[in-house]
């Protein structure tokens, strides 16, 4: 009976060195939790992307903030956020630890698609985020100059009252309200001394003027025209012309 036992033994551990009986290390190994660094055996999961992207800053000309929220359940240490001009083929990439970013020196009165990525601790990039178009307003019209008045000039005419010399000055009427105009006069000459005229208009008579007339009364002078015109919300702005009678 000994001798049959031990005989058992023997083989038993013969077996298990020729591979055919699994030992207990390799399955120990088999069992192991996968590397948090990320190996070339070991496939993670795409994690969700990121949610709630919007523009915080709307109503800037040249400026979007695009602002956003890890997806439940999902923590991100780095962004890839992408923004486009809808109709360039450019796509400009920013990587990023934060959850928002302001983006500046865009073109004004343009809309930019925008979407981000989030990578997770395994290093695995999320899918993109729903795209949200981010819109940057108008340029400013305190300085767009195609809202001032247009084609300040004077011209020679007469004085009906005297049949004396006369400047009728005009303009085109601006696209933002005119709520006060100043006007300067001063002519001057070698034998005579020097006039200077001032009018002010305002309200509803300097919202609709697009003219204004001048007696001079002279007849060897240079006379500087001077107009300056007050808008409701912009900078004032200034015009000038020079007439030799």
């Amino acid at each position: 009976m000994r001798l049959l036992l031990a005989l058992v033994f023997v083989l038993g551990l013969a077996l298990q060195v020729l591979g055919q009986i699994p030992s207990i290390a390799s399955s120990v190994s088999a069992a192991a939790s996968p590397s948090q660094t990320g190996s070339t055996t070991e496939t993670y999961p795409q994690p969700m992307p990121p949610v709630n992207l919007d523009n915080i800053c709307k109503g800037h000309i040249i400026n979007i903030c695009p602002e956003w929220e890890e997806p439940q359940g999902f923590k991100f240490g780095v962004y890839r956020l992408y923004y486009t001009a809808q109709g360039s083929p450019t796509v400009d990439v920013i990587r990023t630890s934060q959850l928002s970013l302001q983006i500046t020196d865009l073109a004004p009165q343009t809309l930019y698609d925008v979407w981000v990525q989030g990578q997770d601790k395994n290093g695995v990039w999320s899918a993109n985020s729903s795209i949200v178009t981010m819109t940057t307003d108008p340029a400013d019209p305190k300085y767009d100059p195609t809202r001032d008045i247009q084609g300040f000039s004077c011209s020679k005419t007469t004085n009906p009252s005297n049949n004396r010399n006369a400047a009728l000055c005009s303009w085109t009427a601006a696209l933002d309200t005119v709520r006060q105009i100043n006007y300067k006069v001063r002519c001057s000459s070698a034998n005579t001394e020097p006039t200077l005229v001032r009018r002010r208009v305002y309200g509803a008579n300097a919202a609709t003027a697009t003219s204004a007339f001048f007696a001079i009364n002279r007849n060897d002078a240079t006379c500087v025209f001077k107009a300056r015109f007050y808008y409701t919300r912009r900078p004032t702005a200034r015009h000038s012309f020079t007439l030799t009678f």
